[in-house]
């Protein structure tokens, strides 16, 4: 597994990313053309607007091998999730090839 960020580990809270979360997949969705983009997208967009909102933490600034880990590592744990997401918002508003 990759070394995850120390900030990342301090202030990380599942639950409260996954009620992000719950609000972006249908912006990730529209944003992105398969699910494999969508789960990247999503996690990037979670994380970012968890940290932002709730301390005021720009990632901007963060390494490609950061976000790399982060990104990741939210896959890993809401990988079911996100999966119900996709097949979710896919029934429900088919993207035309």
């Amino acid at each position: 597994m990759d070394k995850l960020p120390s900030f990342f580990l301090r202030r990380y809270d599942s639950h409260k990313i996954e009620k992000v979360m719950r609000k972006a997949a249908i912006h990730s969705y529209w944003d992105t053309r398969n699910k494999e983009d969508f789960k990247v997208e999503l996690a990037k967009t979670s994380v970012d607007t968890f940290f932002y909102s709730k301390y005021g933490i720009d990632l901007s600034n963060l390494s490609e091998e950061d976000w790399g880990s982060i990104i990741r590592y939210i896959i890993k744990v809401f990988n079911p999730l996100m999966d119900m997401y996709y097949k979710n918002l896919k029934r429900d508003y088919p993207l035309s090839k």
